[in-house]
């Protein structure tokens, strides 16, 4: 296993949009995921905001199955900005991600899924503190820096096998709390 910066997992990675409330030329209706789509264990899909993006922008923002969004504006006391979540939406609408998020595009030769789980346990490391910039009340990822830090990465049939084993134990615990909540 060799260490390797989080960038070199990354193909591509860009800003969210906003886009407008109302229809107009030129303007393609997509539906945003903010904070408040984040939940334990993924992305809530029914909620994200019905706006309009320019054509454009939507063919270099739209998100793909498998990108994952990463917070880089947020967090609060006590709680860093650098939530991740691996994007798998259940139908075929156009999404994209706010303002405040970045999506990264995981590169040729690496799984998602892995990266995902690296970049989730890397958010619950002390790390991450010193990636963190607070203006205005508000905290921002330093993405640059984030971007540099230096994590595992096995050879991609390990990171298979690692991601299916962390991919199970995710879906058993998720089962188990829909049934304690049901009790």
């Amino acid at each position: 296993m060799r260490e390797q910066r989080v960038a070199s997992l990354i193909a591509d990675e860009f800003p969210g949009e906003w886009g407008d409330q109302d229809a107009g030329d030129g303007l393609r209706e997509a539906f945003v995921l903010r904070a408040t789509n984040f939940i334990d264990g993924g992305l809530d899909y029914s909620s994200g905001a019905r706006r309009f993006i320019p054509s454009i922008k939507v063919a270099r923002k739209r998100l793909q199955r498998g990108d994952l969004i990463l917070e880089a504006a947020g967090g609060g006391p006590g709680v860093p900005v650098g939530r991740v979540a691996r994007f798998d939406p259940p139908d075929d609408r156009l999404y994209v991600v706010s303002n405040f998020f970045r999506t990264l595009r995981p590169a040729t030769g690496t799984d998602p899924r892995f990266t995902h789980h690296l970049l989730d346990h890397l958010y619950r490391q002390p790390k991450i503190w010193e990636v963190q910039q607070q203006t205005t009340g508000i905290i921002n990822l330093k993405v640059r820096d984030y971007l540099q830090i230096r994590v595992p990465v096995p050879p991609l049939e390990e990171q298979r096998r690692i991601a299916e084993i962390l991919d199970t134990i995710d879906e058993t615990i998720q089962a188990t709390e829909r049934v304690i909540a049901k009790l």
